[in-house]
């Protein structure tokens, strides 16, 4: 259910990754006279989160130098989705949730705990064949997850855990005591409307939002994330720069010479909302010529 939108990354608040290695099973419910197809999935399994020593990396990640940093983020179970798809006459509707069993801190030493995560997701679309327009049809979508980290999509810096971990592994039991890892929640969604202009030229307008709490309660006198009326805080770096808040909006005009080209330009608005509160907007003209094959 994601919009027509020129902009590479389309809208804020889509859901989920995408060319992702998995088993997946999907079944046809016509037999049982229950529309649409049913599926679930077993996928390969990427513990994301923060730290203040790294920024944003994963259990897999390879851009973190070992010598660097001690990487704890682990990954030993799948993430499994399932997903519910009804094809309509006049749209279609999708119902989908994944479950990460085990999101892992663990450095084989005095840190060891595990969290899981979860995510639902609805979306759709409809054709309301209004003023004759048979063409032009809506679309929306919406997603809520904790822990949900890369399936909430959108933002670059996404993740599901938030940690205070130290660049370093903890040296004792004590010093583990204060290392705190808290889930993160997400929700976000979007929609748009497509209207044809001629059999060739189309036009689409849509909006997204996408909203990430990352807990920042841990040290009464400043934050763990991102220390109170600290400079990084004015400034919004380190994880004081983390988005909070991501706003879009897209309007473009797209034209099809031929079948198989693009030719169109896009106006774009986004806000952007950080961890300590500072905003900016930006506004654009993208362009676009694609051929498809």
């Amino acid at each position: 259910a994601s919009t027509d939108n020129i902009n590479f990354g389309g809208n804020v608040g889509d859901p989920g990754v995408t060319r992702i290695p998995q088993i997946r099973y999907t079944m046809p419910l016509g037999g049982w006279g229950i529309p649409g197809a049913f599926s679930v999935s077993a996928e390969a399994p990427e513990t994301d989160g923060w730290t203040p020593g790294a920024g944003l990396i994963g259990s897999d990640a390879v851009a973190v130098a070992p010598a660097a940093f001690f990487n704890p983020f682990k990954s030993p179970s799948p993430d499994f989705t399932a997903a519910w798809y009804i094809p309509q006459p006049w749209g279609h509707m999708d119902f989908s949730a994944v479950i990460r069993p085990i999101l892992e801190v663990k450095d084989g030493a005095f840190v060891d705990r595990q969290y899981t995560g979860y995510g639902v997701h609805f979306g759709g679309s409809v054709r309301p064949a209004w003023f004759g327009w048979a063409r032009d049809y809506i679309t929306w979508q919406f997603t809520y997850g904790d822990g949900i980290g890369r399936y909430m999509g959108g933002n670059t810096t996404e993740f599901s855990l938030v940690t205070n971990y130290p660049a370093a592994a903890p040296a004792s039991a004590a010093a583990a005591a204060n290392i705190i890892v808290k889930p993160t929640v997400s929700w976000g969604g979007n929609t748009g409307y497509q209207h044809r202009w001629t059999p060739t030229l189309r036009s689409n307008i849509s909006a997204g939002i996408l909203h990430h709490d990352i807990s920042n309660v841990g040290n009464a006198a400043a934050g763990f994330v991102c220390p109170a009326r600290s400079a990084a805080a004015l400034a919004g770096t380190g994880g004081c720069g983390l988005n909070k808040e991501l706003v879009s909006a897209e309007l473009n005009l797209i034209w099809n010479p031929v079948p198989f080209a693009d030719i169109g330009i896009e106006y774009f608005h986004g806000h952007r909302l950080v961890l300590s509160n500072l905003k900016g907007d930006v506004n654009g003209l993208i362009s676009r010529f694609k051929v498809n094959f």
